[in-house]
């Protein structure tokens, strides 16, 4: 077996790679220094950041129960479903609120609907809440008033242009068995 002279290169090439590499393994793992320990903190000379306090204590406000929630979930959907509406479908808001309401006040919504005149140009109005806020009543009286901050969004002819209101509602809910009714709403 007869090596060529370039056979003989490429070896000599290859073994010197070996050996550099031997030798920044060997620096690497070998002669890198002693490795980092960790230093063990004492818990009393750690300084703590200030922690605001939020449990409940006699004499602070009391936390909103499930009835309060639930009674705000009421006013909340009622206040946004009853403030959309669209001229394409009119009073279909108040159809939609029918079983968030007591009987008495949803024959009085249905009092207020009237056929729309012919040719009546396109409104709508999208409303959403972004505040409640129980302003009186209690779960043992089983009626509780709220305001409810909305934010409506306005659309006109031909539904190229929006723009933006606010306005606050007052609701009156009242517990009839074991749910929450509109029994009263008035726009501010």
């Amino acid at each position: 077996m007869i090596i060529t002279p370039e056979q003989r290169r490429n070896g000599i090439i290859g073994i010197v790679l070996l050996c550099l590499l031997a030798i920044f393994l060997a620096w690497f793992f070998l002669l890198r220094g002693e490795s980092v320990v960790p230093e063990v903190a004492d818990p009393g000379s750690v300084q703590t950041a200030e922690v605001k306090d939020n449990t409940f204590a006699p004499g602070q406000a009391s936390p909103v129960t499930p009835g309060i929630a639930n009674a705000q979930t009421v006013t909340r959907n009622f206040t946004e479903r009853f403030g959309t509406y669209s001229t394409d479908v009119p009073f279909t808001n108040v159809e939609e609120v029918q079983e968030l309401t007591t009987i008495e006040y949803y024959a009085q919504l249905q009092s207020q609907i009237y056929a729309l005149p012919d040719g009546t140009e396109y409104q709508g109005r999208t409303t959403r809440a972004i505040a409640t806020e129980q302003v009186g009543g209690s779960e043992e009286s089983a009626t509780m008033t709220f305001t409810v901050t909305v934010q409506h969004e306005l659309t006109t002819r031909d539904r190229s242009h929006s723009e933006l209101q606010y306005q606050t509602a007052l609701v009156v809910v009242e517990k009839r068995g074991s749910i929450w009714l509109v029994s009263s709403f008035t726009w501010q």
